[in-house]
């Protein structure tokens, strides 16, 4: 750069830092220079550093070093020159999420988490990856995939990072029940096997799949209600238990006559004993009553008109018909009315007749 002076001013050169010159980070160069006059002397020399002291080279950029000169007059003269610390190091990124090696769970939260930064000093001229900081990561499928960002600086040097990540399901083991069915009602004396089957819906083996009776095994069938349960557990220790309930009753098809079609009795004798027949597939013994109940009604719609009260019945059975027969109390003072007969079976149903009295 040409000197700034009047006429007859000292005369500068620099001869370090040299102006248009590269140098490298950490160099160890001192500044040179001198000042002179052929018609006077000089008073002063002096640089941004004073003479024969190390330039900082630490950070790379464009810089300008000058030398100001006085001589004994007072005239003055000033010499700048311009160098470059070059930028040798490339750009550095930091990649946060995804990690390389991470296992995320099957659609949940991620986000993307990078920046980069440059220790060279020139500047980060681009950043980005496959998306951008800050936006979800996808992870609405499982398998095995990649990452990656770039970064470069303003000295062109370019850094690239690759990771790779998981996604996995870890949702737990589903459970069907093919048997029985969760509410179904059987009668007593079916036959009915364990069905079910447990799958993984991400994929982990299964490990355990237990019932309450093995797969194929007969149910328990006896009279009442009952709860069948299913355990499953994977290879990713996720357990699920699932259940159905069923309830055994007694194979009752309905009470024969004198009970007609719509389950009513017409026209009964008050005080008389009524007769009720049923079969319950075999003999179940003299206990499938437990309870027996009237409750006053109205002829037109059988309205309850009044509380029930409790009731006699005498329970027998007959093999050769494969009957059994329950004579329930009635009272002569029910005459011209309507009653429900309600009788409360050890299955826990309770069957009821409408009874009018003539």
């Amino acid at each position: 750069m040409p000197e700034t002076s009047p006429p007859d001013a000292p005369t500068i050169q620099i001869f370090s830092p040299q102006d248009g010159g590269f140098y490298f980070p950490g160099s160890r160069t001192i500044g040179f220079y001198q000042c002179s006059s052929f018609v006077s002397y000089v008073v002063s020399c002096d640089g941004d550093i004073p003479f024969g002291q190390y330039l900082d080279f630490s950070t790379s950029g464009t810089y300008t070093f000058t030398v100001r000169a006085v001589d004994l007059e007072g005239r003055t003269a000033t010499k700048t020159v311009t160098y470059e610390v070059l930028d040798i190091t490339p750009p550095q990124i930091d990649l946060r999420t995804p990690s390389n090696g991470a296992t995320y769970a099957l659609g949940s939260n991620v986000t993307v988490d990078y920046s980069c930064s440059d220790p060279g000093g020139s500047g980060v001229l681009f950043c980005g990856g496959d998306l951008p900081d800050g936006a979800s990561l996808d992870t609405s499928h499982a398998g095995t995939f990649s990452f990656e960002v770039s970064a470069a600086d303003n000295a062109r040097h370019i850094t690239e990072t690759h990771v790779s990540y998981a996604v996995v399901d870890r949702r737990p083991p589903t459970i069907e029940i093919g048997s029985p069915i969760d509410g179904r009602t059987y009668t007593l004396g079916t036959g009915l096997a364990a069905f079910y089957w447990c799958r993984s819906p991400g994929g982990w083996p299964i490990v355990s799949c237990t019932g309450t009776v093995p797969y194929a095994d007969v149910l328990d069938m006896s009279l009442g209600s009952h709860t069948f349960s299913v355990t499953a557990t994977d290879a990713n220790g996720k357990t699920t238990t699932r259940s159905a309930q069923y309830q055994v009753i007694y194979a009752f098809v309905g009470f024969e006559a004198p009970v007609d079609a719509s389950g009513a009795i017409k026209d009964a004798g008050a005080g008389d004993g009524i007769a009720l027949k049923f079969s319950l597939s075999g003999n179940q013994g003299l206990n499938v009553i437990s309870k027996h109940t009237w409750q006053p009604a109205s002829c037109a719609d059988w309205t309850p008109t009044a509380p029930a009260t409790s009731a006699d019945g005498k329970l027998s059975y007959s093999a050769s018909t494969d009957r059994s027969r329950d004579i329930v109390t009635t009272s002569a003072a029910w005459k011209g009315t309507c009653r429900i007969l309600r009788l409360q079976f050890a299955d826990s149903i309770t069957r009821e007749v409408r009874v009018s009295f003539k």
